[in-house]
């Protein structure tokens, strides 16, 4: 059984900008180790994600941001 998609409140999500974090796992474009800090959040379909903009140097012209819900930040 798939457990339902988990959504930070807001009070949760504003907590979180400003929060540095660093990656347990590889993944997409950001290599295991990689930190990064939660830089913003949105509203999602029952609640609000989080934006975290990773510290790649070879991509600071172009900077990368991946969104997280709350059960996906749970695995940094």
């Amino acid at each position: 059984m798939v457990a339902a998609r988990q959504y930070f409140s807001l009070e949760e999500a504003a907590a979180k900008v400003g929060t540095s974090v660093e990656t347990l796992v590889a993944f997409s474009a950001v290599p295991k180790g990689i930190t990064g800090v939660v830089v913003r959040f949105d509203e999602a379909a029952s609640g609000f994600d989080v934006g975290i903009q990773w510290e790649l140097l070879e991509r600071r012209t172009k900077l990368l941001v991946d969104w997280f819900s709350k059960e996906r930040m749970r695995s940094f």
